[in-house]
């Protein structure tokens, strides 16, 4: 079940440096697909609570952190070189030469056409470094034969600490910190939607399926799961919990979901810009490449790069604050009434400090009667 990086791949590039065996820069992580390998995300422990069960050698990253959503990176550590020790690794430039290549390749022997029909290649997600992916929902194909260059986007979305005082219910977001989950330290949308779905999976199958995220005592459904419509237990829950969705949205629309599971006030999301030309391999560029036994592989390519040097980012900000309201509503009120301050303290001297001391000096409120 899980596949040996290093046959599945030729060589990985980040950038100028010198082309690398993939397995350095990769590492293994369970997810709805199976068993897949991820770059440039946060360690277990960084993602998931204490007592959430953790497989042995999956989803381990023995690099120090320094970046969170919130705040982005907080300070940087030069090697002698002069070069920074970021993680997760950034890229400083844009463009296809300073961007992540991958060179793909599998035994034609090996292709399966009984679990995937439609499709031989790779899946390749893009995602924030502190969310969990699910490729069942987001990715694009990677086939054989072809080579992918996908142009990045950033679209980062911040929310100001002023909208912070408003109920969720009115900013229609939550911060990383601000819902608790069961399972993750951070609250993404996603994470609160995979969440979701194990609790009513637990509640329902007594198990939850292999990728999700569980406690030690909790099972783990198998194939003798008892069905349900006909279907496995967890596959016919998942269907039930999508209508449950789809009816919620249809019936509310301030933002809710049946899982409450809103979107972040601080997120990233990637826009990719693919592009593909079927990648004619010769036998000068396989040379390097032939193993031992003179295999037939069918090979595809994989490069990865920031469109710009630069993102604009969006933030959320109340549209009236107190101080926005006043200026406002004194404007408004000046402009169609002729008020002002000045007008409202001369009303107040007339009526009271005016009517007393014509009482006074002359005994009638209004002043000399001639």
């Amino acid at each position: 079940m899980k596949l040996n990086l290093s046959e599945y791949t030729e060589e990985c590039q980040v950038g100028v440096n010198d082309p690398e065996p993939c397995e350095k820069l990769f590492q293994p992580i369970i997810l709805d697909e199976g068993i897949c390998y991820t770059y440039n995300m946060l360690d277990r422990t960084a993602i998931f609570r204490d007592d959430v069960y953790r497989f042995k050698d999956y989803h381990k990253n023995e690099n120090t952190v320094n970046w969170d959503i919130d705040n982005g990176y907080t300070f940087n550590d030069s090697t002698p070189d002069g070069s920074f020790l970021n993680y997760p690794n950034n890229a400083y430039l844009s463009g296809y030469e300073n961007g992540l290549h991958i060179t793909f390749r599998q035994s034609a022997s090996e292709l399966d056409y009984l679990c995937s029909p439609n499709s031989q290649g790779f899946k390749v997600s893009l995602h924030a470094p502190h969310v969990l992916p699910q490729l069942k929902k987001q990715f694009f194909q990677v086939s054989f034969g072809d080579a992918i260059m996908a142009a990045v986007q950033p679209k980062m979305t911040k929310t100001s600490q002023q909208v912070r005082k408003y109920h969720p219910d009115k900013r229609e977001c939550y911060f990383s910190n601000e819902k608790y989950l069961r399972y993750f330290k951070q609250y993404t949308s996603s994470n609160c939607r995979l969440e979701c779905y194990t609790n009513y999976t637990s509640m329902l199958c007594g198990c939850v399926q292999f990728y999700m995220p569980r406690e030690s005592s909790t099972d783990i459904c198998g194939s003798a799961s008892f069905l349900v419509f006909q279907q496995p237990c967890t596959d016919a829950m998942e269907s039930v919990l999508k209508r449950k969705e789809a009816q919620h949205s249809a019936t509310n629309q301030n933002g809710t979901s049946f899982c409450d599971c809103r979107r972040s006030c601080v997120e990233i999301n990637y826009e990719v810009q693919l592009s593909q030309y079927t990648w004619n391999y010769g036998e000068k560029h396989l040379a390097r490449y032939r193993n031992k036994k003179n295999e037939s592989y069918l090979y595809a390519r994989l490069s990865i790069f920031f469109k710009e040097d630069f993102f604009l980012t969006l933030e959320r900000n109340e549209l009236y604050g107190p101080i926005d309201f006043l200026a406002n509503f004194g404007g408004l009120l000046g402009l169609f009434t002729g008020f002002s301050l000045l007008s409202l303290a001369e009303i107040v001297y007339f009526l009271s400090v005016r009517i007393c001391c014509n009482f006074r000096l002359h005994k009638f409120w209004t002043g000399p009667k001639n």
